[in-house]
């Protein structure tokens, strides 16, 4: 019998075995680069979270379909604008496969209004709202060992006034300076502004892939994020058009929703992108974007042996402590007058271990073998 391998021929028994240990030895390399590619892959979607922001239009009859759009998406938590829910609370929404917690920041008279999606993954995790206004909104939640504070806003439109622009800016800057340097900062949502297709002055902000000119109310985000040390993460990755523009109406394109987060923390963000042709928002686009925040890794807790007292229950051990006891405590039945309670109790106590230690003894630590992840039979 011959086996052949590329240069090689092996004739024989002794020929086979050698031809055998090459193929296994070629099969085993490339078992651990699958492995390490699979555990490398798990560990990116074990540590990635998913932020997104997108401006519905309304929240009134579509709100499941908007969940099951998270859902589909893999989105962990969404900033949504002009949700127009009357005043300010908070509820679940399901979908088909998934559960969402809605809060949301409203007015009375059920127009404009801001919200964030929280998955059902990271519910539990949320310990902080603050709602600032219809258009501002503040959810923090822990993500590992790092607080994530997500800001979910909706700037005033072009044609308002100045005093109302004025007025949503000083609210935002309030509220982003009260957030602790330590947190992770998210800024999401529709700013209604055009920060243009190139940097053109604002280079530490603006990262060069954006879209069109820039006009008034873009200049006002990159000078926002200037003065607070944000990068606008939309402008930092280079796209097809498609994944660019977060508004079409008819001919009309425009990018005017932006996700901004601190510089320190931008090497968090893996990629950022608009996902097209969702049926939830008919105008607005999905704008979403993966961050890599690392969780604290599971660390084996450490071994502490323990007294193994539950012997104490057969009754054969029961008298043999009992015994012991009795013959090492004999000396303490009748304490000195100069002794305190403290040293009384302690003699007390080393009899009690002691005997216990005799006819207990102590747990071991157990042996763990790793699982053969694959073998050659």
């Amino acid at each position: 019998m011959t086996v052949i391998t590329e240069s090689n021929s092996y004739s024989g028994t002794g020929g086979l075995t050698e031809g055998v240990a090459a193929v296994a030895q070629v099969s085993d390399v490339g078992l651990v680069r699958l492995r390490k590619k699979c555990a490398t892959a798990s560990n990116q979607a074990r540590n990635t979270l998913r932020i997104a922001a997108l401006n519905v239009g309304t929240m009134k009859g579509r709100s499941s379909e908007v969940v099951e759009t998270m859902e589909r998406r893999g989105v962990d938590v969404c900033c949504l604008q002009e949700t127009r829910w009357r005043g300010a609370s908070a509820r679940k929404i399901s979908g088909k496969a998934a559960v969402y917690k809605f809060l949301w920041s409203g007015k009375d008279k059920g127009t404009g209004g801001v919200g964030v999606l929280v998955s059902e993954r990271w519910i539990d995790n949320v310990f902080e709202v603050k709602r600032v206004s219809d258009r501002i909104m503040l959810v923090k939640l822990n993500v590992g060992e790092v607080v994530l504070a997500v800001i979910s806003v909706y700037a005033p439109q072009v044609g308002l006034n100045d005093s109302v622009k004025d007025a949503f800016y000083d609210d935002l800057l309030s509220l982003t300076l009260s957030i602790p340097s330590s947190n992770i900062l998210t800024i999401c949502g529709d700013f209604n502004g055009h920060i243009g297709e190139l940097s053109a002055g604002y280079e530490g902000v603006h990262g060069g892939c954006g879209l069109g000119a820039r006009n008034t109310e873009g200049e006002r985000i990159l000078e926002f994020s200037v003065a607070h040390n944000l990068v606008v993460t939309n402008s930092c990755f280079r796209k097809k058009p498609d994944h660019i523009v977060t508004y079409k109406s008819g001919t009309s394109i425009s990018q005017i929703d932006y996700i901004l987060v601190r510089k320190r923390d931008r090497k968090l963000v893996r990629d950022v992108k608009v996902i097209p042709g969702e049926e939830c928002a008919p105008q607005h686009r999905l704008l979403v974007g993966d961050f890599t925040i690392a969780l604290p890794p599971t660390t084996r807790r450490k071994f502490v042996p323990r007294c193994r007292t539950w012997k104490l229950r057969e009754h054969e051990q029961k008298g043999h402590f009992q015994q012991l006891f009795e013959s090492s405590s004999s000396n303490l039945a009748r304490p000195l007058p100069d002794d305190s309670p403290d040293s009384i109790w302690g003699n007390l106590k080393a009899c009690l271990l002691s005997a216990a230690d005799q006819v207990c003894g102590h747990t071991k630590e157990h042996t763990w073998r790793r699982e053969t992840w694959w073998w050659i039979s």
